[in-house]
């Protein structure tokens, strides 16, 4: 269900208690999209260790480089080419 929850008046946005009650349980939004992602990966376990390496210790993201991204994988004991991690990183963001 698409629920419009915003008003004529972008300067005066209220939300209410309905309007959040309509829109349902948002918590975990980025999660089941990023799941959805990975399905549909020719390669979802490596895809998978590519995105933990941007979470932080703290759950936060972490700015990665391609070397970066490189060595946290290890640290999850896969290695991979630098063309799988670019094809995968490709994949990310398409």
């Amino acid at each position: 269900m698409k629920v419009n929850i915003l008003c004529c008046n972008s300067e005066n946005l209220e939300f209410s208690r309905d309007i959040l009650t309509r829109a349902g349980n948002v918590s975990d939004l980025l999660g089941q999209f990023l799941d959805e992602q990975i399905r549909v990966m020719d390669d979802p376990d490596n895809g998978m260790t590519i995105l933990k390496s941007f979470v932080s210790i703290h759950g936060t993201k972490r700015q990665m480089t391609e070397s970066g991204i490189d060595e946290a994988i290890k640290t999850f004991g896969n290695k991979l080419s630098e063309s799988e991690l670019i094809s995968i990183l490709r994949d990310l963001l398409t």
